[in-house]
């Protein structure tokens, strides 16, 4: 995993999403929706080509995340 980490660059990649949360947000809820963007997801579980889209790979998960939140409802 350590391997994993340093390979994609996760120290650099941590925390750098870009949001309005401070502006939109009280503050309470803008700090906790910023430390949610702070952990890392790297989809390298995902078999792809090299030619995928984000596109692509968005669709699938929203997708997923779908069906996900429809069976637990």
């Amino acid at each position: 995993m350590l391997v994993l980490q340093i390979e994609t660059d996760l120290f650099r990649r941590s925390g750098k999403a870009v949001a309005n949360f401070r502006s939109a947000l009280p503050e309470l809820d803008s700090d906790l929706a910023q430390d949610v963007l702070k952990g890392p997801y790297v989809f390298d579980l995902i078999t792809t080509s090299e030619g995928t889209k984000e596109q692509h790979v968005q669709s699938a998960l929203m997708a997923h995340t779908e069906r996900f939140f429809i069976f637990i409802a």
